[in-house]
């Protein structure tokens, strides 16, 4: 694992999540999208969201997370090398 910060991730204090849990949105801004875009070696990433739901479990010792990404991205044909939209 490197110290690079992840190209589209968001911060929680561990303290703010109990048994009841967390709910939390969230969104690619243009920049993340395109730093998932090199990434992943994709033409382009349109729109990236998730919900994640947290929730402290053992006692508080560990964090569940349970979420729903979506996603608009274009990768390339592996024939034509064109563009080909795809929803994830």
């Amino acid at each position: 694992m490197t110290s690079e910060t992840p190209e589209f991730s968001r911060m929680v204090a561990v303290d703010r999540i109990d048994r009841r849990g967390l709910e939390r949105e969230i969104e690619a801004d243009p920049a993340e999208r395109a730093a998932l875009a090199r990434r992943f070696d994709l033409l382009g990433i349109d729109s990236f969201r998730a919900t994640v739901r947290l929730r402290a479990v053992n006692g508080g010792t560990a964090i569940r997370v349970d979420g729903h990404v979506d996603a608009e991205v274009t990768q390339r044909c592996v024939v034509t090398l064109g563009p080909v939209p795809e929803t994830v």
